[in-house]
C-alpha cells in the first residue's frame, strides 16, 4: 500500500514540476550501482527521490553518518539511506559489497561527483563497487535543460576504467545541470 501512495504522489509531483522520468532496470538486473549524475544542487536529491519512487525502483543511498542526526536520521534512513563513515574508505567499500552480495535484489544509488560542487575527478567507488560485487551500472541522469530524467543504459564492467568511463562520459554529453558552472562532463577522468 506505501509503495502505490508513493508512486501516486511522486507521479504528481513531477507532472507539476513538468518533468517527464523515463527508463526502468531491465528485468534480469537484480542487483545493480545506479549512478546518477549531474549533482550540483540539493534538490537533484528530491526530483531523484520521487523519480525512483515513480519508476517502482526501491533504491539505497549512501550518505555520511553525520547526516544521520536525531531529527532528519529516521527520514534518511527510511528513504534508503545507509550511513556511511568517509575517514573509512577501504572498509567502505568490503562492507558494501558483502550487503550487495547477501542481497537478493539491491540497487545502490551513488553520485559520483561526491558533492554539489564542481569537480574534475569523479569518485571511482561506484565503478569499483560493481566490479567487485559482479554487478552492473545503471546511468541515472537528472536533465534540467529537457526537464527529462530516468534511467539510462546498463553497463557492465569491463575492468577497463579508463575505456568505460569514455561510454559513461559519451552518455552524459549534453546534460544540463541544475546550476551548470558547476557541471562539466568533458573535464571529467
Amino acid at each position: 500500500m506505501r509503495s502505490i501512495i508513493l508512486y501516486y504522489w511522486a507521479r504528481f509531483t513531477l507532472w507539476m514540476w513538468g518533468w517527464d522520468i523515463q527508463g526502468q532496470l531491465p528485468p534480469e538486473v537484480k542487483k545493480c550501482i545506479i549512478v546518477v549524475a549531474p549533482h550540483t544542487a540539493m534538490g537533484d536529491f528530491i526530483i531523484g527521490r520521487f523519480s525512483f519512487w515513480f519508476l517502482k525502483i526501491k533504491v539505497s543511498f549512501l550518505i555520511k553518518k553525520e547526516a544521520f542526526t536525531p531529527t532528519l536520521g529516521w527520514l534518511i534512513k527510511g528513504s534508503g539511506g545507509i550511513p556511511v563513515d568517509r575517514s573509512r574508505a577501504a572498509n567502505v567499500t568490503s562492507q558494501v559489497v558483502r550487503m550487495i552480495e547477501e542481497s537478493d535484489r539491491i540497487a545502490i544509488v551513488i553520485t559520483p561527483e561526491a558533492t554539489r560542487d564542481k569537480v574534475n575527478q569523479w569518485k571511482k567507488g561506484f565503478y569499483f563497487l560493481a566490479q567487485n560485487a559482479n554487478i552492473p551500472i545503471v546511468l541515472g541522469y537528472i536533465d534540467y535543460g529537457r526537464k527529462k530524467g530516468g534511467l539510462g543504459p546498463v553497463i557492465y564492467p569491463s575492468g577497463d576504467y579508463a575505456a568505460d568511463m569514455k561510454i559513461i562520459k559519451e552518455f552524459y554529453r549534453g546534460m544540463q545541470a541544475k546550476h551548470p558552472e558547476r557541471w562539466d562532463v568533458e573535464s571529467v577522468k
